[in-house]
């Protein structure tokens, strides 16, 4: 992997295979990007329920349900910084909540593929025994 700054940007360069320190298959970045497109991009549906598609209503849904009186004075008397401060801790912590969940799942992901592959394995060896008997 390297690394370069370009315009305040960092470019990530993967023609190694290499990310971070551990090696990134084509397949893996590919599958990557795509499930990423569908959740950060918007659905063309028209189910307005779906916070998905493109017309779903986010400012009147805030307006009407999260924006009370109440709200909006305690952000006022605690402050942009302090409110900016609470964010970070905020998605700090959904970051670690997130990636642990990442991680688990990885795990199990991998578990239940090397059961699998032992079961094939072991299916493979019943039928080699079964032909050498007859």
């Amino acid at each position: 992997m390297k690394s370069e700054e370009a315009s305040g940007n960092k470019v990530i360069d993967l023609t190694e295979g290499r990310c971070c320190g551990k090696e990134v298959s084509l397949e893996d970045a590919t599958k990557f990007t795509k499930s990423q497109k569908e959740l950060h991009g918007f659905d063309g549906a028209e189910d307005l329920s779906l916070v998905w598609c493109e017309h779903y209503p986010f400012t009147i849904v805030a307006d009407e349900h999260f924006q009370s009186k109440a709200n909006l004075d305690l952000l006022g008397k605690v402050g942009k910084v302090d409110v900016a401060r609470y964010m970070q801790v905020q998605a700090t912590r959904f970051m670690c909540i997130t990636h642990g969940l990442e991680i688990q799942a990885l795990e199990e992901e991998a578990l239940q593929k090397k059961k699998f592959d032992s079961l094939q394995e072991t299916m493979e060896l019943e039928r080699k025994l079964r032909i050498a008997v007859e």
